[in-house]
């Protein structure tokens, strides 16, 4: 099975729970590490590349929270998507403590978007909160 990660990061972030994963899953696993870019991110993207995720047998999302929702550029990299039968996972960043200050309806936004694919995984981890690295932790067990 042959697994893609596919992320993006406003602060670094992200990024590194991405690394963190895809550096745990390369040892047993066939997976790759995919940053999106895009002109404008933050304000109508465009994205400089798509990954053909027709080579994956299933895909994890990495994003921040953005406003209490999905960013702009993950948004339109979910539509791409939007006609596969591809597994789809995903896991939020986000400064705030409780999980209903952004993460929750980020996930929820996620899964409307995605209502054609099969979820498999969700998370959210919280830069602030105290049990931070155990839900990272959790991410491992989940995704890997």
């Amino acid at each position: 099975m042959k697994k893609a990660i596919v992320y993006f990061s406003y602060t670094g972030q992200t990024e590194m729970v991405a690394k963190t994963l895809y550096e745990q899953m390369i040892q047993k696993e066939a997976v790759v590490l995919i940053k999106l870019e895009a002109l404008n991110p933050k304000d109508n993207p465009t994205l400089l590349h798509a990954p053909d995720i027709k080579a994956y047998d299933e895909i994890i999302l990495g994003t921040p929270v953005r406003g209490f929702q999905l960013p702009p550029i993950m948004v339109e990299f979910i539509k791409t998507i939007d006609n596969s039968d591809i597994p789809l996972s995903l896991f939020v960043t986000h400064h705030f403590k409780p999980d209903f200050l952004g993460g929750n309806q980020t996930i929820n936004q996620f899964k409307k978007l995605a209502k054609t694919h099969q979820i498999k995984e969700t998370e959210i981890i919280s830069w602030r909160a105290k049990n931070k690295d155990a839900r990272i932790a959790s991410l491992l067990s989940k995704f890997n």
